[in-house]
């Protein structure tokens, strides 16, 4: 590779000038052929990652037990939002409050496995 050290301004011009346009041609080329096997080689551990998995991806359900729970729960968070009121004048402001966060927090705890 050419060295900047110790030229002068010049020597650097005179050598930048010169420069073959075949070799950057050949840059170009060779740069499209290292995407091209990088493009390659990740198509492979993609398809290497998805036969360890043994198609457990593709397996998995939309509704899991889980996830019906934190749906539920949200049900119930909503529900008891809505009717916060009613909920106040029975059992006082603290309680209708801590069992609609209590709720959410179990409900995004079950919905997120």
């Amino acid at each position: 590779m050419y060295e900047v050290q110790n030229r002068s301004i010049d020597e650097h011009d005179q050598f930048s000038t010169k420069m073959e346009r075949s070799n950057l041609r050949w840059l170009y080329q060779a740069n499209l052929d290292y995407i091209g096997e990088m493009q390659r080689v990740c198509s492979l551990d993609n398809l290497v990652d998805h036969g360890q998995l043994k198609g457990s991806v593709f397996k998995m359900k939309t509704l899991s037990a889980n996830r019906l729970y934190g749906l539920g729960s949200f049900a119930y968070v909503a529900a008891a939002y809505t009717h916060i009121g009613y909920l106040t004048l029975m059992m006082g402001s603290t309680l209708p409050m801590l069992s609609i966060v209590a709720a959410s927090i179990y409900g995004a705890r079950k919905f997120g496995e």
